[in-house]
Order: C-alpha cells, then sequence, then structure tokens
C-alpha cells in the first residue's frame, strides 16, 4: 500500500470516527479520536509533506497553511467537543483540511511512482 492510499484510508476512517466523537460521545471515544488524528498529523508531516516537497511542491505558504491547521485541529478539539455547535463547526475544519490534502498533495506524491 502506498503512503497516499494509506493517508486515504485514514481520512476515511477519522471521518467515520468523527460522526462517533463529539459533546455526546464518552470521553474514551473522544480521547481514541484525538489520539488518532493526532498520530495522522504526524504521520503527514513525516512522510506525505516531504514526499510532495521532493516531488516538485513548491506551495511553502500551502505547507505553513496545512501545519498550522493541524495544530489548531488539535488545539480546538477539547473546546470543540463541549457543545453541538462548536463540534460541527470543528467537523467542517476536519473535513475542508482532509479535501484540501487529497486535491493539493496526494496528486503530487502519487505521480512521483
Amino acid at each position: 500500500m502506498t503512503v497516499v492510499e494509506a493517508m486515504k484510508n485514514e481520512h476515511g476512517s477519522m471521518l467515520r470516527e468523527l460522526n462517533q466523537a463529539g459533546p455526546t460521545a464518552s470521553m474514551d471515544v473522544n480521547e481514541a479520536f484525538l489520539g488518532h488524528l493526532t498520530d495522522h498529523f504526524a504521520q503527514e508531516e513525516r512522510e506525505l509533506y516531504p514526499m510532495a516537497q521532493a516531488a516538485g511542491w513548491t506551495g511553502g505558504s500551502a505547507v505553513t497553511e496545512l501545519r498550522y491547521q493541524h495544530q489548531t485541529l488539535r488545539q480546538n478539539f477539547k473546546e470543540s467537543v463541549q457543545n453541538r455547535e462548536s463540534w460541527e463547526r470543528f467537523g467542517q475544519q476536519v473535513r475542508e483540511h482532509f479535501s484540501a490534502e487529497e486535491l493539493l498533495v496526494f496528486p503530487l506524491v502519487e505521480g512521483q511512482g
């Protein structure tokens, strides 16, 4: 399985977990989701983004923005699970972040192979 295939699978898995987590979920479910999300972000920063840069990705500001989104999503998680409105906003931000990666980063890495 390629890195991109693994990341796509992770995105799908995390979106399913996102639907299970939130204000009405148990602390265990929410902590498991946050752990999975944090690990996923670390893997992207460690593997995926450098691969995209090696493939010629010159979008330095895009890399900075995606990393900033990782940081912001991690920081806002605990506040977001406090109420439905915050959680819905958080979920939308996660979906938009995944979409940006799938449109900007994945094609570059796939083109390397």
